[in-house]
């Protein structure tokens, strides 16, 4: 397997702060074992110590080292939650499309509710709880599009479904697409907002720049996912994966598709600068003042930390070393 590490990364997301991890990373873990069990996600002490394996308050601290304790906790727990929803998203609607709909449902409804969740199972009681911790303070346009990211990520589930039943192999362009979708990170980049406490004005998100920003972020995030997570999932029968669906595509073999996932994951980084220089030209161009320009720099700040802690963190976590973990005990 050809080698990925943060030395691959461009200078302009790479950082030498001190310390280069959250010096409460394994408070972020200790809360979020807390959260799982007063909300249901955890049943037993074999649960707790796979999802600790995971190590996301690493994988947190090692994107905000500096970011205050709760705030570090908070995005902790919606880190947990998204990757084990995925997971057993992807257990469930291997069962069947009945399960895959039930759970998209019942999360989207514990999100309109105020009242207390009390069906649904551990996806729809969690994320009730997180949705309000977070949303409370946000205005009523972030949660729209909050609202609207998370609805069409979850509508993913049933389209992977489809195309596990049918045994599709996917075009590189289609899986792209797919992938873009299916992956969270459109819904991660509005809760790194959030917890952030960042201000960009609502009209720049329908901005070109902005869009195809966020595009590149997502791209890049989610083809290193897919490099790290190629030998589980050729374990496991699955064909969602770039170098996979290259390899397939292309008569390729693993090297060689993993070679061009490193090499499309560099140009969309690169095109990640590029647009972010461009963005905040247009917004000097246009006349917005200094507090709109730092606001915008401190969003694409933090998505290229959480690009350099992803990276980071995924050589290190049971999710990619041997082990090659999912969680899939809930739903």
């Amino acid at each position: 397997m050809p080698p990925a590490d943060i030395t691959m990364l461009p200078k302009e997301f790479l950082r030498d702060s001190t310390p280069d991890i959250h010096p409460g990373a394994v408070q972020a873990d200790d809360a979020f074992v807390a959260f799982a069990h007063r909300t249901g996600i955890t049943r037993c002490e074999q649960d707790v110590k796979k999802l600790r394996s995971f190590a996301f308050g690493v994988f947190t601290g090692w994107c905000y080292p500096t970011l205050p304790q709760a705030q570090l906790d908070l995005l902790t727990q919606w880190h947990y939650w998204l990757t084990i929803t995925d997971d057993v998203a992807d257990a469930t609607d291997q069962g069947g499309p009945r399960e895959a709909i039930r759970l998209c449902n019942a999360i989207q409804r514990a999100i309109k509710t105020a009242a207390p969740v009390t069906g649904g199972g551990p996806a729809a009681v969690s994320i009730h709880d997180l949705w309000h911790r977070t949303a409370a303070v946000q205005s009523p346009q972030w949660c729209q599009r909050a609202r609207v990211d998370l609805a069409l990520y979850l509508r993913q589930y049933v389209e992977q479904r489809h195309n596990r039943e049918l045994h599709l192999h996917l075009a590189p362009d289609e899986y792209q697409r797919l992938r873009r979708d299916s992956v969270g990170l459109d819904f991660n980049t509005d809760v790194l907002e959030a917890i952030h406490a960042i201000q960009v004005p609502e009209p720049l998100f329908a901005t070109w720049q902005l869009r195809e920003l966020r595009n590149c972020f997502v791209d890049a995030n989610s083809w290193f996912n897919d490099y790290y997570s190629l030998e589980r999932e050729v374990r496991s029968g699955e064909q969602h994966n770039l170098a996979l669906v290259l390899a397939d595509h292309e008569g390729i073999d693993h090297d060689t598709a993993l070679a061009r996932v490193l090499d499309m994951i560099q140009e969309r980084l690169q095109q990640f600068l590029t647009l972010e220089r461009l963005l905040l030209e247009t917004l000097r161009a246009l006349g917005y003042g200094t507090d709109t320009i730092t606001e915008v720099g401190r969003y694409t700040q933090a998505l290229r930390d959480y690009t350099y802690g992803h990276v980071a963190w995924s050589s290190t976590s049971s999710r990619y070393n041997e082990h090659q973990l999912r969680a899939t005990t809930w739903a």
